[in-house]
């Protein structure tokens, strides 16, 4: 049997956040659909991957500063005549 405290000790060492967030959610989606030990591993894998990603573009907009909601169609090119709104 895993000591799940251990587990998840060793997981907050190694920088895995995402695979001890979502662990048990897995393991239990494992079980259930018996997967083999490579599927278990891609799943984790996957999610680590994932969550990374979104930290990252999470943590680039935080440090941006640009207004939440602004995009390219909602940007007025009225006072700007050097640039082609196409």
């Amino acid at each position: 049997m895993v000591n799940t405290s251990a587990l998840a000790n060793q997981l907050k060492q190694l920088r895995l956040r995402s695979i001890r967030e979502s662990l048990e959610e897995i393991t239990l989606s494992a079980e259930k659909h018996h997967w083999t030990y490579q599927q278990y591993l891609a799943a984790l894998c996957d999610r680590e991957l994932t969550g990374r990603d979104q930290r990252r573009i999470e943590n680039n907009l935080t440090l941006s500063k640009l207004p939440l909601g602004k995009t390219l169609d909602t940007f007025l090119f009225e006072g700007l005549t050097s640039i082609n709104p196409a």
